[in-house]
């Protein structure tokens, strides 16, 4: 990016920690995101690590807090209280919510050290999970499980189904194409 075609504006939600995502439905606007961990003593109810929600009618806001949309994985025994990153989508004329756990790095006892030295016995691998979600009175409501949702459609095998999408990568990769998309490593390169 080499400009903009306007002043940047400052959103300013409520304990903000990271992971910000914007979904349009009809005119409004919602901003979810990642509430930090240092929320004890607020007087919104607002936990470690949940989603929060914040709606307006331009995406540039302002925007005005409406609540907690999902709460941290171990709220629903999914994991210890790993983050939460998230987003919530519409597929098919119904919500979603996508987001991870570490439910299986802790089942195998992988082990992580966390910053300030402790062993964290859930290891630091990031399960994904998508559940359904609601969208009601201006406010998307979820709840986090194991079970997750049931198949939507079938995928024909003998046609064409795009899904090229990669986040990260090493030295030695070498991507071709949009749409079409070939990707080529040397060895001991990766891709995420």
């Amino acid at each position: 990016m080499t400009s903009l075609a306007g002043q940047p504006v400052t959103i300013n939600p409520p304990y903000l920690f990271e992971d910000s995502s914007i979904l349009k439905e009809g005119n409004t606007y919602y901003y979810t995101y990642c509430t930090n961990w240092n929320t004890g003593g607020n007087n919104m109810g607002i936990k470690n690590a949940q989603i929060g929600v914040m709606t307006a009618t331009n995406p540039l806001g302002p925007f005005t807090y409406k609540g907690i949309a999902f709460g941290n994985p171990a709220e629903y025994g999914l994991d210890g209280g790993g983050n939460n990153h998230h987003s919530f989508v519409k597929f098919k004329n119904k919500y979603y919510v996508i987001y991870h756990s570490r439910n299986l790095s802790r089942a195998m006892g992988v082990q992580a050290v966390n910053t300030d030295g402790t062993i964290d016995l859930g290891g630091n691998y990031r399960s994904p999970h998508v559940d359904e979600a609601t969208l009601s009175n201006g406010m998307f409501k979820a709840t986090g499980s194991m079970k997750g949702v049931s198949q939507v459609q079938t995928v024909d095998p003998y046609s064409l189904n795009q899904a090229e999408m990669m986040s990260n990568q090493s030295t030695g990769i070498k991507v071709n194409g949009l749409g079409d998309t070939t990707v080529s490593a040397d060895k001991g390169a990766w891709l995420k």
